[in-house]
């Protein structure tokens, strides 16, 4: 079966080869994530719809997302300890298999019968099946998340591992801006009670997909022959990898510097329209801009994986990206005050998601690198763990520092909400009491900043994994020599 090159075959020298049915395997991997990351933001995107077809509080909408931060906490470590010790095609397709699940019930929940349910006088059957949706969803999230870069270790060559790892854990945030980007669309001027359940059963054919590809073509977690000498060594148990992990200086440095960068990130995503729409943009522009941040940073990521895969200068990279991202964050908080500068806005975004979305696949690479031989499911889960957490302090920091506006800046408001009448008319009317987010973000340009002094004075790393390898290289090359 000829299936690319085999690099060395010798009675003494190891043969390394890779196989064309590695993009089969990260299509369904980069697929199952893609539609996850829809799930994290599905209600987000939509809140006041959501409360109207539910007939809900926005505290209550507020709780599809709030599952995600903790389930995916909780069940962040039994992800780390599938994917490194059961295996990356077990963990993949039991993810796989609960992102449908909960996909499906998150759509049966819109149906009329649900909906109108009243049995034991409980009269919130739809939210509640769309919350255990939600659940679901969120318990598959390590399990799809966490495995980019074991899967990027075990079958892509030294050449490849920091794109495919790119291409896997940049397709979560594409999932959550294209609906971002589709959903207000789907949603205006329309009837909830025909439009969300539509809206819910798009979103659930990715995950069915998915889940059908892992289950039909996802055939073993490793090839038969490994792509490069790191693949080949055996790696630590769970319990005594992640207890090397947590006295490896130089990666906690990376987890807590860079964790900041991806806390401010993820919490200023998900507060861009709030922080907007006081100034005079739409929040319809400013769900449009939130997707093309995360495409601008999809196109970073693809740059700067593509330059360390050639280079290996991860360290240099993520610190030039870090520090840049910082100044035109700097350059976004001052026009987002600014009224009538949507284009300077938008480019502001954009360039801000180039560099500070870009970091990811560098980071993770870079957490594998400074730990090896530890298992890449542990460094990787740690990471993406605190950095969830990050987001999630980050949040409600960012919140409690909110200020209320005095009424001399409200003549150009666009906070709306959606008022709707008994007869099915609807309108949008004024939001009461939109926020000032000065002190937010201050904080945030304080923490991202704090995060890089950190990274440049406690961040020295070695990466071991390449010099192992470039040792095997040249220990095969004598021995061919011979």
């Amino acid at each position: 079966m000829a299936e690319n090159s085999v690099q060395h075959q010798s009675d003494d020298v190891a043969a390394y080869r890779v196989y064309k049915r590695r993009w089969y395997i990260l299509a369904t991997c980069s697929l199952l994530n893609f539609s996850n990351g829809m799930y994290w933001l599905t209600f987000a995107a939509i809140p006041n719809e959501t409360a109207e077809f539910y007939h809900i509080s926005l505290r209550q909408v507020d709780w599809f997302s709030i599952t995600y931060f903790i389930v995916g906490f909780v069940f962040g470590f039994v992800g780390i300890i599938v994917i490194d010790d059961v295996g990356l095609r077990f963990a993949i397709i039991l993810g796989a298999v609960f992102n449908a699940i909960g996909a499906i019930l998150r759509y049966l929940s819109s149906l009329e019968f649900i909906l109108t349910s009243s049995l034991l006088d409980f009269h919130h059957y739809g939210y509640a099946v769309a919350i255990f949706g939600q659940v679901l969803c969120a318990c598959s999230q390590p399990f799809l998340v966490f495995s980019s870069t074991k899967l990027a270790a075990f079958w892509f060559s030294s050449k490849e591992r920091t794109k495919a790892t790119m291409v896997c854990s940049m397709a979560y945030p594409v999932g959550y801006a294209v609906f971002f980007l589709i959903s207000p669309h789907v949603i205006a001027d329309s009837n909830l009670h025909e439009t969300i359940p539509r809206l819910l059963l798009a979103t659930a054919i990715p995950a069915c997909v998915g889940c059908s590809m892992a289950l039909c073509g996802f055939c073993s977690s490793r090839p038969p022959t490994p792509p490069a000498p790191s693949a080949e060594h055996k790696t630590e148990p769970f319990y005594k990898g992640i207890t090397k992990v947590l006295q490896n200086r130089t990666f906690l440095a990376l987890t807590v510097t860079w964790g900041s960068s991806v806390g401010v990130a993820t919490a200023m995503l998900s507060l861009i329209p709030q922080m907007l729409c006081p100034f005079g943009y739409p929040e319809h522009d400013s769900g449009v801009w939130v997707s093309m941040t995360i495409f601008s940073g999809l196109l970073g990521s693809v740059i700067s994986s593509s330059v360390a895969d050639r280079t290996k200068r991860f360290d240099e990279i993520l610190k030039v990206l870090f520090a840049s991202s910082i100044v035109i964050l700097i350059w976004f908080v001052q026009m987002s005050t600014v009224h009538n500068q949507s284009i300077l806005v938008a480019i502001s975004l954009c360039l801000w998601g180039l560099l500070s979305l870009s970091q990811m696949p560098i980071s993770l690479e870079l957490g594998v690198e400074v730990t090896y031989p530890i298992a890449e499911a542990t460094s990787t889960g740690l990471i993406r763990i605190t950095s969830q957490l990050s987001g999630f302090v980050m949040t409600l920091i960012a919140q409690s520092l909110e200020t209320d506006l005095p009424p001399h800046l409200l003549t150009h408001s666009q906070c709306k909400i959606r008022k709707s009448y008994p007869n099915g008319t609807h309108h949008m009317v004024q939001a009461t009491a939109p926020k000032d987010f000065t002190y937010s973000n201050i904080f945030f340009i304080s923490a991202g900043t704090l995060g890089f002094i950190g990274l440049v004075v406690f961040f020295h790393p070695k990466t071991h994994r390449y010099h192992s390898e470039q040792r095997d290289t040249e220990r095969q090359s004598l021995l061919l020599e011979k």
